[in-house]
């Protein structure tokens, strides 16, 4: 079943080290892209780029470098992480859904995505996403494996059901 064996070949990925090294040439290819000087938060550089897109984009490789790729929040101000929090959890459900965004690295901040989005007055969507995390019980693990064994294996139908249905109704909020 190619199901089984998405999920399978996700939790049989690379060790954490070539994974970091494969994201920062991902976030380093998108910087080249947009002529991004490393020093862009030490100067206005940021806000001469053409496109409210181009902004985001170069926001989300910055706040991705300075948090080691979301391991280190810490390293982050709090606006930093709920524009962090709240662009992953955008991103990952537009694209591929609440299931997706759990199971991901980018699930192991589901447990701050609602607040996040509550402090940027995105209610609705807060709301949404605090009914998608019930459907898988109210909490997860922080721990990738814990999670990702725990969506793949302790999933119903009816929560996957339930989860998507969850995605079309954030999706279908306009902006």
């Amino acid at each position: 079943d190619n199901k089984i064996i998405y999920w399978d070949c996700l939790i049989k990925r690379r060790t954490k080290a070539t994974e970091i090294k494969k994201k920062k040439a991902q976030i380093d290819k998108m910087d080249e892209i947009f002529y991004l000087p490393e020093n862009i938060d030490k100067n206005d550089q940021l806000w001469k780029l053409r496109t409210i897109n181009d902004i985001i984009i170069a926001m989300c490789g910055r706040m991705t470098r300075k948090s080691g790729f979301g391991e280190n929040m810490e390293a982050l101000s709090e606006e930093e992480k709920v524009f962090y929090y709240v662009t992953d959890v955008y991103s990952q459900v537009t694209s591929m859904g609440f299931e997706h965004y759990f199971f991901d690295e980018a699930g192991r901040h589901a447990m701050e995505m609602a607040e996040a989005l509550r402090t940027i007055e995105a209610n609705k969507r807060a709301e949404i996403a605090e009914k998608a995390l019930a459907i898988v019980g109210g909490t997860l693990s922080e721990n990738d494996k814990e999670r990702a064994n725990f969506i793949r294996n302790e999933l119903t139908d009816d929560m996957r059901k339930a989860l998507a249905g969850c995605d079309e109704e954030f999706k279908a909020i306009e902006d």
